[in-house]
């Protein structure tokens, strides 16, 4: 049974999940925190609104242990590579 992930969504409020997702490893689960950020950056953009770059997703494990953060601003620094990732730091 693979691994199951929490995204909680950090923006102008808390969006926390409450249902998760299964990937292999965290790394997976990263990639698609990375994919749905780029899809609410877009939403953003098209919609005409500006974009928070300090927003994040924070990634839960199923014990509630923070494995990864994924702030908005990474996708355009150029440092959204998993290994520029902020494992393990809590950021509430």
């Amino acid at each position: 049974m693979l691994p199951r992930y929490f995204f909680h969504l950090y923006n102008d409020e808390l969006l926390r999940d409450q249902t998760g997702e299964c990937f292999a490893d965290v790394d997976l689960a990263r990639e698609a925190a990375v994919r749905g950020i780029s899809e609410l950056i877009a939403e953003q953009i098209v919609a005409g609104r500006p974009v928070d770059l300090s927003h994040r997703i924070e990634i839960e494990d199923s014990a509630g242990k923070l494995v990864c953060t994924v702030r908005y601003g990474e996708l355009f620094t150029g440092s959204a590579g998993a290994e520029n990732s902020i494992p393990n730091q809590p950021n509430r």
